[in-house]
């Protein structure tokens, strides 16, 4: 501990002694945490790829067993549905009609040649069905035979001459092994156990037939043979090694002495060995209690990986049929031992490497470990420096940079230029819809000047306004660059873009010969800056309120579409109380057009509902031409009884707003509810008297209506 201790000294303290005792005892400590990882990661991995080795022969077992199971359902309908087909049937209830037995020979044999895996096909007739008298049947070449027991056989596709049947039509079944099964009459379908003839391995796939009546008529039954079955199942192995077996739990059928091979695939250096075990071992397996447990077994004195399956839809009446998967346990772990070479110990190599690299580092890095945290300081300032000189916003420089930037103009020698530009109508733009849009347009703003003026140092001064300096610039290419930013931004307007407003900018520039004329460059750029502003400033808002009344026509299509009716109505009221309160007819024009101009940026999800009529009052105010109703818009949807979003009532209304609530409100119930029936609409004002409307008002109105305006 007081070794390593050393290592917190200060460096005037430590010595290379004390770092050569620290060194040797990290290199023990560490030298002896090597053996122990690879101990642990030794254990670890081979748990590891056993876990995984025992999935992936389930995997791979599983699939194979999906596959026959496929492959049973498919055979098990092909032969219900010939089982059911009136061929079958009509020569089951009369075997003595030859051409009963022809159409079912025929059925019999198509089916057959459809599957390869059937080596014969069997119809097998219940006698007990029959007319006690008459138990004679005729095959398909017209032969009579007698029936001699209660399951006799009728037909057999095996073709005799060569050895592949040795039943006779007539022959008493009821010696067969599955004959009692279907004597028992309890299941339609079922699977025969392993056979095994001269010539090959089968098993029966047998499906009863029954009348309407529910009767046994008798069954068909084929033979699969099992070395065609396997074709249906691919190959189970892990790796390139690996033998699998088809047995049932006796195993009868792996005798040595046999030559059959059709219950065995796989690695043939394995098969002698694995068949000679597991048939004298299989019975004191117990295939069924190990079933789908891996079993670590030694077969020929080498320890063998054993696992096994039922073939569940299988299940024969007297055993079931297993699947039985072998191999050897070094090939089974063969891939986690070059793994475990190739990757573990070469990583183990290389962190003993680091290790010893560490060692000496640390001997080292003490010397070094000021300079790097200097460094590192270094960096940290330099990105702090370049964070302070670059807007957030907008991503440009800002004004801390163009103050830099400006002191080293001073000294420029040359034609050096300035260019400012200010952005027009972001005011408004904030003021009606919002800060957020706002921000998009300086920044849209930013992008169109860096596009325009590239490879310069364009920094954002304030709010709406941009300032670079061109250095080696004179009058002459400042001109051009001012032209190519006003066609840029023309360009981008005629194209579209989703701002509420076209883009425009006021812009100033200069150009003088330096050094030290920054200040000047300044005033002549800001007075070029201030005429274009003052020269386009009424240009400027009478496009933004064209554009303002476009969008006012979506935004309010009722008043847009019966304007002229509305004003019409507000004329005439305005003419006949004139004499009683003095109306501004100038101001009312204007209020009946634009009292809902605030509905351009209306949001109907916000809290407040009457926030556009602040935004209209704003647009008002920054419109020359709509100032003068500034305060009307403000107030125009006031309640005469004074629950107004502002509380005025009665008189303290202004007449004009008074006008234009009866006149809008008359026109949109006449075309609305009350059905363009002027009656109803004057009953509906007047309903609303003293509450929404000034009572002197609707009496004028109603006299005004049925005297000038009832058509």
């Amino acid at each position: 501990m007081r070794t390593i201790s050393n290592l917190f000294k200060t460096k005037a303290d430590i010595s290379s002694t004390s770092l050569a005792s620290l060194s040797k005892v990290l290199f023990t400590s560490f030298f002896i945490l090597f053996i122990f990882l690879i101990s642990i990661l030794t254990a670890l991995k081979t748990t590891y790829y056993l876990k995984n080795y025992e999935k992936l022969v389930t995997n791979t077992i599983g699939h194979g067993i999906e596959t026959l199971t496929s492959w049973l359902a498919q055979q098990r309908q092909m032969i219900f549905n010939l089982a059911q087909s009136k061929a079958i049937m009509d020569y089951l209830a009369d075997p003595n009609n030859i051409e009963n037995a022809h159409y079912a020979y025929t059925r019999l044999t198509n089916l057959k040649s459809f599957s390869p895996a059937f080596t014969n096909a069997l119809v097998i007739i219940n006698t007990q069905h029959l007319d006690k008298t008459s138990h004679i049947a005729t095959n398909p070449d017209a032969e009579i035979f007698e029936l001699l027991g209660q399951f006799s056989l009728l037909l057999d596709t095996a073709n005799p001459k060569i050895g592949q049947s040795s039943l006779a039509p007539g022959s008493n079944l009821d010696t067969l092994p599955y004959m009692q099964h279907i004597k028992a009459n309890d299941r339609d379908f079922f699977v025969g156990r392993l056979e095994r003839t001269p010539n090959r391995t089968t098993f029966p796939l047998i499906q009863l037939v029954r009348n309407a009546q529910d009767d046994l008529l008798g069954a068909v039954v084929f033979n699969v043979d099992l070395k065609t079955f396997k074709l249906n199942l691919s190959p189970i192995r892990i790796g390139s090694t690996g033998v699998t077996v088809i047995s049932d739990e006796q195993g009868l059928f792996l005798n040595p002495e046999l030559e059959n091979t059709e219950v065995f695939w796989g690695a043939e250096q394995e098969k002698a060995i694995v068949r000679e075990w597991l048939y004298n071992n299989i019975t004191d397996l117990n295939l069924s209690e190990i079933e789908g447990k891996l079993q670590h077994v030694w077969i020929g004195g080498e320890q063998h990986i054993l696992y096994t399956r039922k073939l569940a839809k299988f299940n024969t009446i007297d055993a079931p049929i297993y699947l039985i998967f072998t191999q050897s346990f070094n090939e089974a772990l063969k891939p986690a031992m070059i793994d475990f070479l190739t990757s573990d110990v070469s990583l183990m190599l290389i962190f003993a490497v680091i290790g010893a690299v560490i060692i000496r580092v640390i001997y080292e890095q003490y010397n070094r470990s000021f300079e790097m945290e200097k460094l590192y300081n270094q960096k940290n300032y330099n990105e702090l420096v370049q964070l302070s000189l670059v807007d957030g916003l907008t991503g440009l420089f800002n004004r801390t940079f163009f103050r830099q930037n400006r002191d080293e103009m001073e000294l420029y020698e040359g034609d050096l230029g300035i260019i400012v530009i200010d952005i027009d109508g972001l005011k408004i733009i904030n003021d009606t819809f919002g800060h957020e849009q706002g921000d998009r347009l300086i920044r849209m703003c930013a992008q169109i000047i860096k596009g325009s003026l590239p490879k310069m140092k364009i920094a954002r001064i304030g709010g709406d306004e941009f300032m670079t300096f061109v250095p080696g610039s004179n009058s002459q290419h400042m001109q051009s660059l001012v032209q190519r930013l006003q066609e840029n931004i023309q360009l981008i307007n005629h194209r579209g873009h989703d701002l509420p407003l076209p883009i425009s900018f006021s812009i100033g520039w200069s150009s003088l010969k330096g050094p030290y004329v920054t200040n000047d460059l300044f005033r002549e750029a800001d007075a070029l800056l201030y005429n274009h502003k003052s020269e386009h400033s009424s240009e400027l808002r009478m496009r933004i309120l064209k554009h303002f009344s476009r969008m006012l026509t979506k935004a309010d299509p009722i008043t847009t579409n019966h304007y002229l009716e509305i004003l019409r109505i507000s004329n005439a009221l305005a003419k006949e109380i004139s004499d009683e309160e003095p109306v501004d007819l100038h101001n009312l024009r204007l209020l009946v057009r634009f009292h809902n101009i605030g509905l351009i940026s209306y949001d109907k999800s916000a809290q407040s509902q009457n926030s556009h009529i602040q935004t209209g009052y704003r647009i008002a105010l920054y419109l020359p031409k709509l100032t003068p109703s500034a305060s009307l818009i403000l107030t125009h949807e006031e309640m005469y009884c004074g629950n107004g979003p502002l509380g005025f009532k009665a008189k303290e209304i202004p007449i004009e707003c008074r006008i234009l609530t009866i006149a809008s409100l008359f026109i949109a119930r006449y075309h609305g509810s009350c059905y363009q029936n002027t009656e109803l609409a004057l009953k509906s004002i007047e309903r609303d008297s003293g509450r929404l409307f000034d009572p002197t008002l609707v009496v004028i109105l109603r006299r005004i209506v049925e005297s000038k305006y009832q058509s």
